[in-house]
C-alpha cells in the first residue's frame, strides 16, 4: 500500500533516560495517526525520529523502504515536517518561503526550474496564497503563515507528512481552518499523516488512528473509540475525564473541581 508506515522496536534513550521504549506501530497509506499523551510521553521524539534528527534503534520502514537508510537529500524527499515553531527568515516573501520546500530536489550549485516553480504556484494556488505571493511572510496572520508552511512541507513532495502540534496559537477557526486543509490534501494526494496533538476532541474529529503514549511506553493503539477511553486517559493524564460521543465526535472534558466524570457507557 502507498505511503505505507512500519514502526518496530522503536528506542531512543538519551543521557541514560529512556524516552521511547520498543514503540510497535503501523499505519497504512493515506491515514491519519494521532499520536496522543500527556507531556513528556514521547510524542515530539517520535515524530523526530521519523524526520531523522534523533537517533534510535528499531526499525522505521515506509513503502517497504528503511528510512534509516537513506540519505538527508532522500529523506527530505519522502518525508516532510510542518514544526510546532517554524523559522521565518526576516524579509523573505511568502513565495520565496513555500519555494524552499523544493531545495531537496535541486541538485548541488543548481537553481529552481519551471518545474520547481509549477509546484510552488499550484500549492499557492490551491492552499489561498496567490495573492499573498509578495509578502513578506512575516506579515502575514497565524493562520496565513500555517498555510505557507504546509505550503513549503507540501512542495518536498512527500510520502509522509509529519505535524507537531500544528494548532499551537491558533484560534478556533484557524485551527479548523488548518486541519481540514491537511485533510483535504491528505485525500487528494494519499498522503500518509501523523501528527501529535494535545486537544484531544480535535484529534478525534481529523484522525482515522490514534497512539496512546505515556512515558515512552505504548498504552493504546486503535480506532478512536478503543483509544479515547475515560480509564485509559485519566491513568496517563493523571485526571478523570468526561467522555461524549456527539454526533460521531468523541468529545473529551476534564471535569470542574469537585464534579465526578462520567464515561461514555454511563450517560
Amino acid at each position: 500500500m502507498t505511503g505505507a508506515l512500519s514502526i518496530r522496536g522503536l528506542t531512543v534513550a538519551i543521557d541514560g533516560a529512556t524516552i521511547l521504549d520498543r514503540v510497535d506501530v503501523d499505519v497504512g497509506g493515506g491515514q491519519w495517526l494521532a499520536v496522543i499523551g500527556p507531556n513528556g510521553a514521547g510524542k515530539t521524539t517520535m515524530l523526530r525520529c521519523l524526520a531523522g534528527s534523533v537517533g534510535y534503534e528499531g526499525s522505521i520502514r515506509l513503502e517497504g523502504r528503511d528510512l534509516g537508510g537513506l540519505t538527508a537529500r532522500r529523506r527530505a524527499q519522502t518525508v516532510a515536517v510542518v514544526p510546532q515553531h517554524p523559522v521565518f527568515p526576516d524579509g523573505m516573501s511568502v513565495a520565496d518561503y513555500v519555494l524552499l520546500g523544493r531545495t531537496p530536489h535541486i541538485t548541488l550549485f543548481g537553481f529552481e526550474g519551471v518545474a520547481d516553480k509549477r509546484v510552488v504556484g499550484g500549492l499557492m494556488d490551491h492552499l489561498g496564497l496567490e495573492a499573498l505571493a509578495r509578502r513578506p511572510i512575516s506579515t502575514l496572520s497565524g493562520g496565513e503563515r500555517q498555510r505557507a508552511v504546509i505550503a513549503r512541507a507540501l512542495a518536498q513532495e512527500p510520502s509522509l507528512l509529519l505535524l507537531d502540534e500544528p494548532t499551537t496559537a491558533l484560534d478556533l477557526g484557524h485551527q479548523h481552518e488548518v486541519l481540514t486543509l491537511v485533510d483535504e490534501l491528505r485525500l487528494a494526494r494519499s498522503l500518509t499523516v501523523i501528527s501529535a496533538l494535545h486537544d484531544l476532541t480535535l484529534a478525534g474529529q481529523y484522525a482515522e488512528h490514534f497512539l496512546l503514549l505515556n512515558g515512552g511506553v505504548v498504552v493504546a493503539d486503535g480506532m478512536a473509540s478503543e483509544v479515547l477511553v475515560p480509564e485509559l486517559l485519566e491513568r496517563c493524564y493523571g485526571t478523570p475525564v468526561t467522555v461524549v460521543d456527539s454526533d460521531g465526535t468523541l468529545v473529551v472534558v476534564p471535569p470542574r473541581p469537585g464534579r465526578r466524570a462520567v464515561s461514555r457507557d454511563s450517560r
